[in-house]
């Protein structure tokens, strides 16, 4: 059954860390349903956090061919293309043809608050941003330390406290992944804070950390022992 081993990629990788285990998953599951799009976008996904960038090109190429109306396929073949570097133009305009296609998509907006931020386009950016707030109330707590970090990196920086407050409440009444509280931290640039709550986050398994290796926010951490640690301990196999 495709989507069993599909499910089971996504526990192996997001949760277990068990990266030959979840790559094999997702080969069977593609190979049972081929024209599967969405476990075809996980395994895309699972190869752009692991570095192999070129792989994940293929695979994302092709999902397009059999699903050229998947905005969410369009985004997830931009990615590899914003850490090859210099491809931030082409990862752009592959965002920009999933937004013709679905225009309130808001993942894409997401991902082109990314790609301005990442460019220094700061005006960019916060228009983007804009567009997530006017959908505020359906914001996950992932997606609430996303935006928090992408306000710290803009300059907005009370609403970025005001996000991280927010969550830093829940979390003491209901489960909020340390991982959101950590982003943000790494957006406001109090490292030691940032670093403390990277460790929390390896200690709960928070899914976002299966990007550790390669996300560009944590570059300024990366020459830290204590970030180096925690890269040791989740064992990431070379591309």
């Amino acid at each position: 059954m495709a989507e069993a081993y599909l499910a089971l990629g996504q526990i192996r990788s997001k949760f277990e860390w068990d990266w030959t285990g979840a790559e094999r998953a997702f080969k069977q599951g593609i190979a049972l349903n081929p024209s599967d799009t969405y476990g075809r976008i996980e395994y895309a996904n699972f190869l752009t956090a692991m570095g192999r960038f070129d792989e994940s090109i293929e695979i994302g190429k092709r999902t397009l061919e059999l699903d050229p109306l998947s905005p969410a396929a369009y985004n997830e073949l931009a990615w590899p293309f914003v850490f090859m570097g210099g491809r931030d133009a082409k990862a752009l305009e592959l965002v920009r043809e999933g937004l013709e296609i679905e225009p309130d998509f808001y993942q894409s907006h997401l991902l082109l608050s990314e790609l301005y931020m990442k460019s220094g386009d700061l005006d960019k950016a916060l228009a983007r941003l804009a567009r997530l707030e006017r959908v505020r109330q359906t914001w996950s707590p992932a997606l609430t330390g996303i935006i928090g970090r992408l306000y710290a990196l803009v300059g907005r920086e009370v609403e970025a406290r005001a996000l991280l407050s927010q969550l830093m409440k829940r979390r003491a009444r209901e489960f909020i992944p340390a991982s959101a509280l950590a982003g943000i931290y790494v957006g406001l640039r109090e490292d030691d804070e940032a670093l403390r709550w990277l460790e929390v986050a390896y200690e709960e398994r928070n899914v976002s950390l299966v990007w550790l290796k390669e996300m560009w926010v944590y570059d300024h951490l990366r020459t830290d022992p204590r970030f180096q640690s925690i890269l040791d301990r989740m064992d990431f196999p070379e591309p």
